[in-house]
């Protein structure tokens, strides 16, 4: 899926959140126009913006503000993050041993699920970084090859099972 895509479905989905909190959760997307036609896989931003909002900044006291950032970085790759201010996490999950247990079998099973993709398309380098400070700001973020439509052959992102 291109870029520009997923952004508009994330867009749509910050705007219904918006209207559901009200003035309580500001976004910003500082997305450079040249990486809009990149590919990327399908719903790798999205379920991160929904944990940022669902598990940041709605138990927040006052407004969260979020931002979606992609920046070009070194070697033709682009780092992906999602930045909050929100509760922050206590302790950073190891996303990669993360395994259903009892009474919490869904806790952080949408960032599993999101890194072993990420690894299985891109290898372990393109895996997701969780930064927090709590109650002051949380980044998640991933880094992925910058690739045009016309550049995927055999790393195809559309029948990765994405």
């Amino acid at each position: 899926m291109r870029l520009a895509q997923e952004i508009e479905y994330v867009k749509f989905y910050v705007y219904l959140q918006q209207m559901r909190f009200e003035d309580k959760i500001s976004c910003v997307f500082q997305v450079p126009d040249a990486l809009m036609d990149c590919m990327v896989p399908t719903f790798c931003i999205q379920p991160l913006v929904e944990n940022a909002i669902v598990h940041g900044l709605e138990p927040k006291d006052g407004k969260g503000k979020l931002i979606v950032q992609v920046i070009p970085s070194d070697n033709r790759m682009m780092e992906i993050s999602i930045i909050d201010n929100g509760i922050g996490f206590e302790s950073i999950p190891d996303v990669r041993n993360i395994r259903p247990s009892g009474e919490d079998s869904h806790a952080h099973v949408g960032l599993c699920n999101l890194d072993k993709r990420l690894e299985l398309l891109f290898g372990p380098d393109a895996c997701l970084r969780i930064g927090s400070v709590p109650e002051t700001c949380t980044t998640i973020s991933f880094r992925i090859p910058i690739r045009t439509e016309h550049e995927e052959g055999d790393h195809d992102i559309q029948t990765a099972g994405c």
